[in-house]
């Protein structure tokens, strides 16, 4: 928990640091969320960490845009599915990885990153800002051909 915090972390102080800190860094985050999925306090900071290592660097956007990376993304979601703070994160991971073109999708897609994000809407009907990062995940992965395998997988259905 507390390396994905420092990675994280890292990656958000002055530039210059941001430097050290590879796309190798978005895969060890995701190898420790894989060694623990049952504890929720390493999956938040794992993926707050993702979160933080692909904002502002397209290389990491790329590491990130993994079945392996976006594997570990979905199944601690899929393990934690009434932790809604975990699946705004989630969601949020998926929109921003999402936008980056139709690699990132295909990963979201083949990752199960779809449907956990499907499960997390419909898991969390009350909840307004799990409900907008959803929906916003779902636009961004449902662009060009993508769009036949978000209406397959139930998206609009979800989405009431």
């Amino acid at each position: 928990q507390r390396a994905c915090l420092c990675v994280g972390s890292l990656a958000l102080v002055a530039p210059q640091w941001q430097l050290q800190v590879g796309s190798e860094s978005v895969r060890l985050v995701a190898a420790a969320m894989r060694g623990h999925v049952s504890e929720a306090r390493v999956q938040e900071a794992g993926i707050s960490a993702l979160l933080n290592l692909i904002t502002n660097s397209r290389a990491r956007k790329q590491a990130a845009a993994s079945t392996e990376v976006v594997g570990a993304v979905a199944a601690s979601m899929h393990a934690h599915l009434q932790h809604a703070q975990l699946q705004i994160w989630g969601c949020t991971f998926a929109r921003v990885l999402g936008n980056d073109g139709n690699g990132a999708r295909i990963a979201l897609v083949e990752g199960s990153a779809l449907h956990a994000i499907l499960a997390a809407l419909g898991a969390h009907k009350g909840n307004l800002d799990v409900q907008q990062w959803g929906l916003l995940a779902v636009a961004a992965i449902a662009v060009g051909p993508l769009e036949r395998s978000v209406v397959e997988a139930g998206a609009a259905k979800a989405a009431v």
